[in-house]
């Protein structure tokens, strides 16, 4: 759990603007980190927060990556929310393509619980393709009908 202090406004890069909201900073945030290709940036450099780093990091070690998801959402939804809690499993779907269950549950400044889960799948390729699921159960649900999708497939 994080001490820092929260933020309460988000800036968006879109027609919202401020975002003002728990939940939509939330999300924000995970389409931030989602999204954010590591080479993006030449002031911050190898300081970037982001699946697609992890990924690359990664790329043939499903639990290191796993835990490095964890970790990154972790530092970032703890800068903006007093208390984070994120989580984050990994499958090796097919050869360098994963599936990537990601989950929080923060406590914004009004005390109000919010959860969220997405899982993504990413590729070398640059398949990059976003599933929202309501909840961390259906979404270990949604991540088994893939891996299994794809190995019938095979």
């Amino acid at each position: 759990m994080s001490s820092v202090t929260p933020v309460y406004r988000f800036p968006s890069l879109s027609e919202q603007g401020w975002v003002e909201d728990g939940l939509s900073i939330l999300n924000n945030l995970f389409i931030c980190y989602l999204l954010t290709d590591g080479g993006q940036s030449l002031v911050f450099g190898d300081n970037l927060t982001s699946l697609p780093v992890a990924y690359h990091l990664h790329i043939n070690n499903p639990e290191a990556m796993a835990a490095r998801v964890t970790s990154d959402l972790q530092s970032l939804l703890g800068r903006h929310f007093p208390q984070a809690e994120a989580s984050a499993r990994a499958v090796e779907i097919t050869l360098k393509h994963y599936a990537i269950l990601m989950s929080a549950v923060v406590i914004t400044d009004k005390g109000e619980q919010l959860q969220l889960s997405k899982i993504m799948e990413i590729s070398s390729e640059n398949l990059r393709k976003v599933i929202d699921v309501s909840n961390y159960g259906e979404g270990e649900r949604v991540l088994s009908d893939l891996a299994q999708q794809f190995r019938s497939q095979s």
